[in-house]
């Protein structure tokens, strides 16, 4: 994941945040990894 944030082109005054979008659950290592911003169940988004 990070190597793919590194090869996008931002353009000067935006910024790049990683978020993991999901369907069967995260692992109890991402999660208390903090590397993504936000975790989202996709079940939640069709509410």
């Amino acid at each position: 994941m990070k190597e793919k944030l590194n090869r996008l082109n931002i353009l000067k005054g935006f910024a790049s945040c990683p978020v993991l979008i999901h369907v069967n659950g995260v692992e109890d290592a991402v999660v208390e990894s903090n590397y993504f911003t936000h975790i989202i169940d996709f079940s939640q988004l069709l509410h």
